[in-house]
């Protein structure tokens, strides 16, 4: 699996992976576990947008989750 260079914020981390976004979803998810923490929360962005204001915009077009863990 090749990347980019994981990019930092304020406020978490980004990823750019070279894999399907189910199957990107799938490993995050696994590497998690493998490394002992457990996903708190999961939050579909997309999904969220739509839900809570109707919007269909850019972002809906681009697939974005948050995975909360400890």
């Amino acid at each position: 699996m090749s990347a980019q260079q994981p990019q930092h914020s304020k406020y978490g981390f980004s990823k750019t992976v070279d894999v399907p976004y189910k199957e990107a979803v799938e490993k995050a998810r696994a590497a998690l576990k493998e490394e002992g923490f457990g996903v708190l929360s999961e939050i579909d962005i997309k999904e969220k947008l739509k839900e809570k204001l109707g919007v269909a915009s850019e972002v809906n077009e681009r697939l974005h989750r948050v995975i909360s863990s400890l």
